[in-house]
């Protein structure tokens, strides 16, 4: 997260999803493509399975 924040000069916080029990990050902004795009980047996230396993919600 410190790397996330720093990257999109933004605040950042992590939160569980009470249905999933899954991790859920929240960015304060409108970042969704680029933090997206940096999660593969970084190979934290698989370019294959990133549609299944990134989902951005917003506007």
């Amino acid at each position: 997260m410190k790397a996330m924040k720093k990257k999109f000069n933004c605040a950042c916080s992590l939160h569980t999803n009470d249905e999933t029990g899954g991790d859920v990050l929240k960015l304060q902004g409108d970042h969704r493509e680029e933090v997206r795009a940096w999660l593969i980047e970084q190979e934290i996230v698989p370019k294959a399975e990133a549609k299944d396993l990134i989902v951005v919600h917003g506007y």
